[in-house]
Parts: C-alpha cells; structure tokens; sequence
C-alpha cells in the first residue's frame, strides 16, 4: 500500500502518505483512522508527507467536507516541501477539529511537539 497509516498508544494516531492523494484515498484513510482509535474522541496526529508529491483539488475538497468524529488536539507535520506547507496550512485553517497544527523539518520534532 502506497499510504500507511498506524496506532501508537495511548492516542497517536500515525499516517505516511507517499505520492498522489486523491479522494477515494482520504475517505480509505478516514475509515481506516476510525477503526484505529476505537472509541477515543480526541487523538494527536503524525503525518510523515515527506514523499507526498500532489493533494489532487477532489482529495482537498473531501478533507473539508469528511468531518471526522474526533478532534485532533493536535497534528503535527514533517518532510512538507514549501509548496504543501502552503496548501496544507490552507485546508488546516478550514477544519474546525483540528485544535492545533504545525509542520517541522524532522519526525523526532514532531513527536517533542506533540508530547509537550
């Protein structure tokens, strides 16, 4: 599978997205993110974008309008280029569950982001 996502206790919840994201991939990925968490209503967010090389206009449209049924207290970004820091920080804005967000450089960053 091209996008990986994954569960680390007790609630991270950890995405790698490699190459093209259309639609039908983010309302997988919900699915899968869902099933993962299990009955947690509030979940930390890791998303390795290093390798993410398009979010196709259709997948940005269905991250607006998918709400999840949990909040993210926080997420946190890593390996953005500029121009999906750009577009990411764009749709982040748009997503009234998602409490705080930020991009870094490195995976080891984030994850001190997101334990503080």
């Amino acid at each position: 599978m091209k996008h990986e996502m994954a569960f680390e206790p007790p609630n991270l919840l950890i995405m790698r997205v490699r190459g093209v994201w259309n639609a039908d991939e983010v309302l997988k990925m919900n699915e899968q993110a869902f099933e993962l968490v299990g009955g947690l209503r509030e979940v930390k967010f890791l998303a390795d974008v290093s390798e993410l090389t398009e979010v196709t206009p259709k997948a940005r449209e269905t991250l607006v309008k998918e709400r999840m049924p949990f909040t993210y207290l926080k997420m946190a970004f890593f390996g953005a280029s500029s121009k999906l820091k750009v577009l990411g920080g764009l749709i982040l804005k748009m997503l009234p569950t998602v409490k705080k967000s930020k991009f870094f450089e490195t995976e080891e960053d984030a994850r001190v982001w997101l334990a503080e």
